[in-house]
């Protein structure tokens, strides 16, 4: 996690966007409240996401299951890979419990549905995947 002071680094893998900017205003507008600094790193697909990870390591991925190059859990088995040790929170419209409980056994460290996120909802979710109860502070432990 950051230090206090540092901007918390989010990369979110979203290829729709208008849910991008939605995303990124939710999380401007919740910040304040929040006391929670933060910048936003963008990519469009599981590649364009290896090569902002080659550059810069992020706190969190937040991404979601449907991209041009790869679908569902597959998402989030890709980017753990790209990036071990990252926690990684899906943000998706895909409520079907099959994916969301596949997502989490592949390393999710949260799902949220995009039906039903808010600024706030997402914040929470973000400290709490990179808190020191976090599945993967936890397997890394």
């Amino acid at each position: 996690m950051p230090a206090p002071s540092a901007p918390f680094r989010i990369l979110l893998v979203e290829d729709n966007h208008g849910d991008a900017v939605l995303t990124q205003m939710a999380l401007d507008r919740a910040s304040a409240a929040a006391d929670f600094s933060c910048a936003v790193s963008t990519a469009d697909s599981i590649a364009d996401a290896c090569s902002v990870l080659a550059r810069e390591t992020p706190d969190v991925i937040v991404t979601d299951l449907s991209l041009p190059d790869g679908k569902g859990a597959d998402v989030v088995t890709s980017l753990i890979a790209a990036a071990p040790g990252v926690p990684l929170v899906v943000l998706s419209g895909d409520r079907d419990t099959g994916v969301v409980a596949e997502s989490l056994r592949r390393g999710a460290s949260d799902y949220l549905c995009k039906d039903d996120f808010t600024g706030p909802v997402l914040i929470d979710a973000l400290r709490r995947s990179t808190g020191p109860d976090s599945p993967r502070t936890e397997a890394a432990g």
